[in-house]
């Protein structure tokens, strides 16, 4: 897993504003709130590769409406949509969406997944992309948080991600998703994140930020990951060895205060 780009590693003396609070919004693929309104783009922003994002994450109509023709007829596994990441115009629409992925049999665990929706100027949409971040279950891999999403409904692991950042300087970062923990020596906790280099004009990029906890409850950041957008060969996102210290050389001031 690849650390935080050296790129954000600035402005050693400034303090970076810790965002909490940004939950993401769960749309069923047949069951789409009708309480989302159009309202996302009202303070859209540019990141890498052409793609706007806002910051609410919510999924607009026109995002709900591609999502719903990509999926309808697409058998033996649920597509919920959690967040919409972004947007990318093109010859038609591309839209990145994180998804939680279920198959239809009995007692199936979920799985998280970014896909890329492409829809043309005739109104016809298809994923073109799925980039998977937590597959299925196997020994020692993460699993893959089942229930609510939102930082804000799981208090316990935005404790622990305020911890870990105590002292981080040089980016703004915004968790998003909390997408599922995994035991180690300790455990890993992944929550998907919005990182902001802290100078001005700064082009935010998506991380995945692991938080370790060690057996004595000591916590520290552990992996990060930028999560490009768009097609990407990228394999699902694993850490056997269960390290939790971030790279002190690359990260100014991420080590965790006693």
């Amino acid at each position: 897993m690849k650390n935080m780009n050296a790129k954000k590693i600035i402005a050693a003396a400034i303090t970076a504003t810790l965002l909490i609070g940004a939950g993401a919004f769960a749309y069923n693929t047949h069951k789409v709130s009708a309480a989302s309104e159009n309202e996302n783009n009202e303070e859209a922003m540019n990141i890498d590769g052409g793609w706007e994002s806002s910051t609410n994450y919510k999924l607009d109509d026109e995002a709900k409406a591609a999502f719903e023709k990509a999926t309808k007829d697409l058998m033996g596994v649920d597509y919920e949509a959690i967040a919409l990441l972004g947007k990318q115009v093109v010859a038609g629409t591309n839209y990145s969406i994180l998804v939680r992925k279920t198959v239809v049999v009995p007692d199936a665990e979920p799985t998280y997944s970014v896909i890329t929706i492409y829809e043309d100027l005739e109104g016809n949409a298809e994923i073109t992309d799925d980039k998977e971040i937590i597959g299925e279950q196997t020994a020692g891999s993460f699993t893959a948080n089942a229930g609510d999403v939102d930082m804000a409904k799981n208090a316990d692991i935005q404790a622990k991600f305020e911890k870990a950042n105590e002292g981080l300087v040089g980016a703004a970062i915004e968790p998003i998703a909390y997408l599922g923990s995994q035991v180690v020596a300790g455990t890993n906790y992944m929550v998907l994140c919005k990182s902001t280099p802290a100078y001005p004009d700064a082009i935010p990029e998506y991380e995945l930020i692991t938080v370790y906890e060690d057996l004595a409850g000591n916590i520290s950041l552990g992996n990060m990951e930028t999560l490009e957008l768009g097609a990407s060969d990228e394999a699902t996102v694993e850490n056997t060895e269960g390290v939790g210290t971030a790279d002190g050389q690359e990260i100014v001031g991420s080590s965790l205060a006693d």
